[in-house]
């Protein structure tokens, strides 16, 4: 009896054993041939290269604005923690490696982020990128001021230094608090995510050659133009009297669907 128990309790032990690996390892199959066939449906997205500090707050700032990303990070683990925020599309690899830039589409992309802990390490992908998709604009995560000279000649449209930018924000907390504080709660803000952005006034747009005023942005959207930027210039609270033109970039602080009005508006 003793020896019929046994040899039972091993075979259910070895059967639900190997069903439970059989039925994980299927899921995970299953799971990433979607993650690839969603990937190569993507266009105009960004490519984001390293899920660290750095990278994870990029990850998020696209959740909230819904812009398409695809992620490479060659640590699993830590890409599951990140789909705990919201599910995103990813790749498990190293960036550095053009297979792997090209498995996430990088000639489509409009963009790429390179947030690797290590300057010689986004060195690396920005020179691939550049070599891939001369077309690319690339942001890079800097760490060392010597290293930024080094990642704008490897291609680098911008460099952003996290020690630079914790330095001013120390500093705004200090000077100009209130400011800060509104900017984080309109950062952090649940519900409706509100941002800084720009649109562009097109070729044959029907507010070329209109009057800020007579194009009447506030009353149809409900936003107001802080700025117009042309070219490298920009001019601060313009005057209703401001004469608009093709290419004009209107910037203004708003909610997504208030943004999307005023793109609709200066098609």
């Amino acid at each position: 009896g003793l020896i019929i128990l046994g040899v039972g309790v091993l075979t259910y032990g070895i059967t639900a054993a190997t069903a439970f690996v059989v039925e994980g390892t299927l899921t995970d199959v299953i799971r990433r041939r979607r993650m690839e066939q969603a990937i190569k449906q993507l266009n105009g997205h960004i490519v984001l290269c390293g899920l660290g500090e750095t990278g994870r707050h990029v990850a998020e700032e696209c959740l909230k604005t819904q812009v398409p990303f695809v992620a490479i990070e060659k640590d699993g683990e830590r890409i599951r923690q990140m789909q705990k925020i919201g599910s995103f599309l990813s790749l498990e690899g190293d960036a550095i490696d053009e297979e792997v830039l090209i498995r996430a589409r990088i000639r489509e992309a409009r963009g790429l982020v390179s947030a690797l802990p290590q300057d010689r390490d986004n060195v690396f992908v920005v020179l691939t990128a550049r070599a891939v998709n001369p077309h690319l604009r690339i942001v890079a995560r800097v760490v060392e001021v010597e290293s930024q000279a080094k990642l704008i000649k490897a291609g680098a449209d911008a460099t952003v230094s996290v020690n630079a930018i914790g330095g001013l924000r120390m500093a705004s907390e200090l000077i100009r608090p209130t400011v800060v504080s509104f900017l984080d709660q309109m950062l952090r803000a649940g519900g409706e995510t509100v941002r800084v952005e720009s649109v562009k006034i097109p070729a044959a747009s029907k507010l070329a050659g209109v009057r800020l005023g007579e194009a009447k942005s506030y009353e149809r959207t409900g936003l107001l133009v802080i700025a117009i930027a042309r070219g490298s210039s920009y001019e601060l609270n313009p005057n209703p009297q401001t004469q608009l033109r093709e290419g004009d970039e209107l910037i203004a602080c708003g909610s997504r669907e208030q943004l999307q009005r005023l793109t609709e508006l200066v098609a």
